[in-house]
This record gives structure tokens, C-alpha cells and sequence, in this order.
């Protein structure tokens, strides 16, 4: 059951990733009119891509597929730079997974990706240092 909601989560983001991905304008960009109508089309039933490259906040090259395997990822997709959606997501999620008795990188794997090609591992590191400022158990960092 863990696994199908997991699943389920993963293909609702990638969804969201993509039709964000979609349009010109990036998110610190979009004035609040533009935001409130922000939608996305849920795939359910479809996988994403394991072997999708990506840059983790120490430079290396990674695939989406190498979080995966040992213990449930929680995925969220976002920009990094973002002023009005995106923090509140972050800050949402970090607030949650504070009131849940299983500890990031022991029980879980949190996984933020930016939506934006030009933010890069600076961007990332800096976003998890500022979500590890909020968490009640940040030794677990590196999950």
C-alpha cells in the first residue's frame, strides 16, 4: 500500500512538472493572478522515467531512478527562487514531516527538484539548508 501511494505521488508530480515546464514564463515571474490559475493534469497509472538526469546540489550528475529502492521518496517539485507558491509548499511539507514520528534519511528520502533549468546545485543547496533550518531532526540532512 505505502508503495502504490508512493507511486501515486511520484506521477501526480511529474504531471505537475510537466505542465508547469509548459509554459515561457518562470514562477518568479508570474504576477498573483497568474499563480491562482496554475492547474495541473493528473496521469495516474503512468511511471516516470528512472533513468532521467539530473544535478544534485553537489554537482554531480544523478538519476532520478538512484533515490529510489531503499526506503519511500517524498517528492516535490518547485523553484527554488520562487516568492509565492513554492515556500509556502516547502514550508508546508518541512512543518508536516515535523509532526510524523519517522526521521528524513532513516525512514524516508525527501527529493526537491527545481522546475527551472537555470537554477543549478547552488540553488538546491541553499534550499535545503533553509529547509533543514525548519526541521525538528535536520541530522538526517542527507536523506
Amino acid at each position: 500500500m505505502r508503495r502504490r501511494t508512493l507511486v501515486r505521488v511520484v506521477v501526480c508530480a511529474f504531471a505537475l512538472l510537466c505542465a508547469l515546464g509548459a509554459g515561457a514564463a518562470a514562477a518568479h515571474e508570474l504576477d498573483p493572478e497568474q499563480v491562482a490559475n496554475v492547474k495541473f493534469d493528473q496521469r495516474l497509472g503512468r511511471s516516470v522515467p528512472l533513468d532521467l538526469a539530473f544535478t544534485d546540489e553537489a554537482g554531480n550528475a544523478v538519476t532520478f531512478g538512484s533515490y529510489f529502492g531503499q526506503v519511500p521518496v517524498i517528492l516535490s517539485l518547485n523553484y527554488f527562487h520562487c516568492q509565492y507558491v513554492c515556500p509556502i509548499e516547502e514550508d508546508g511539507l518541512i512543518s508536516g514531516l515535523n509532526g510524523v514520528s519517522l526521521t528524513l534519511g532513516q525512514d524516508f528520502t525527501l527529493l526537491s527538484v527545481s522546475i527551472d533549468p537555470r537554477e543549478g546545485p547552488q540553488d538546491a543547496m541553499l534550499t535545503k539548508a533553509r529547509g533543514l533550518r525548519g526541521y525538528d531532526r535536520p541530522q538526517g540532512g542527507d536523506g
